[in-house]
């Protein structure tokens, strides 16, 4: 009913559009995704080799963890959409692709099925943990954030890392 009323409809016109209740909070929770997927950058600066892993990894968690701190809603749709099953398995997809890109740049040697095992696990441990920490305080989820950081460094530095990358 929130919903309807905020968008100026009865419940019964806002229906028309979407089949269940399902569907509208993937649709909601799809569009904040989408407009997150929008902020992501490639790293700076055109040689790879050059590109610092723990500080790419920070801006991209800290840029995460800024956009659901801003979009309170965010966290209970992106639950409720994921919970949807199947039908929101592609949810991530824009950000998956978008590191996988950025991986195949920084390793081209690493094959490609294995850069979207690592661009997939990435991004779903960002967001679950994030997620699930954003009903902390303030300090609480800066922590978490931290922690986040060092696992996702620590898990791409044998493949993405300022080491030479091991297939």
């Amino acid at each position: 009913n929130a919903v309807a009323a905020r968008a100026s409809m009865s419940v019964g016109a806002l229906y028309q559009f979407f089949p269940n209740k399902e569907a509208l909070v993937t649709a909601l929770a799809q569009r904040l995704v989408s407009a997150f997927e929008a902020t992501l950058r490639t790293p700076a600066g055109p040689d790879p080799a050059r590109w610092s892993l723990p500080a790419e990894v920070e801006a991209g968690v800290s840029a995460l963890a800024a956009f659901i701190a801003g979009k309170p809603a965010y966290p209970h749709l992106y639950l409720a959409a994921r919970a949807g099953g199947a039908a929101t398995a592609g949810m991530l997809d824009g950000g998956i692709a978008h590191f996988e890109a950025i991986f195949a740049r920084r390793a081209p040697g690493v094959a490609p099925a294995a850069r979207r095992l690592h661009a997939r696990v990435t991004v779903e441990t960002a967001q679950a943990l994030l997620v699930l920490g954003a009903s902390a305080d303030t300090g609480t989820r800066n922590a978490l954030a931290g922690e986040v950081m060092a696992v996702l460094t620590r898990y791409l530095a044998p493949f993405y890392g300022d080491a030479p990358p091991r297939p």
